[in-house]
């Protein structure tokens, strides 16, 4: 596991030295008005995508460390949240594990400045009632 976070972090610095690079070839070209950008991922880039969801690697390990979830039948593994880019399903047995979650994921988005807009979400609970 170390080795794999060695190499994500070896692979983004590569990743943001190709862009530097890139960046000053095109200064060369032509120049435009200094751009500010104090949050978020160039849309258009090839590895924006890439660079998109290494960023949620933090928020898949807290919910992932919280004892949150469904227990998947026949194994000791549970599934708390469901994350495909900027899509997030979280799942919990009860409203107070769905809680803790939230809290997760706003905790998270503030450390990393990218706001989830989870003030408009929507939840549901299902209850397995017998007939």
């Amino acid at each position: 596991m170390i080795i794999l976070m060695i190499l994500l972090m070896l692979m983004m610095m590569m990743l943001l030295i190709i862009i530097i690079i890139i960046t000053i070839i095109k200064q060369e070209v032509m120049q435009s008005q200094p751009i500010q950008i104090r949050r978020g991922i160039f849309q258009g880039y090839s590895l924006s995508p890439l660079l998109f969801c290494i960023a949620l690697i933090p928020l898949t390990n807290e919910l992932n460390r919280a004892d949150c979830g469904y227990q998947v039948h026949g194994t000791e593994r549970k599934i708390s949240h469901l994350l495909y880019m900027n899509d997030l399903k979280l799942l919990s047995r009860n409203e107070n594990d769905l809680k803790n979650e939230i809290k997760i994921v706003q905790t998270i988005s503030k450390d990393i400045n990218m706001n989830f807009g989870l003030e408009e979400c929507a939840s549901i609970c299902l209850k397995r009632v017998s007939v």
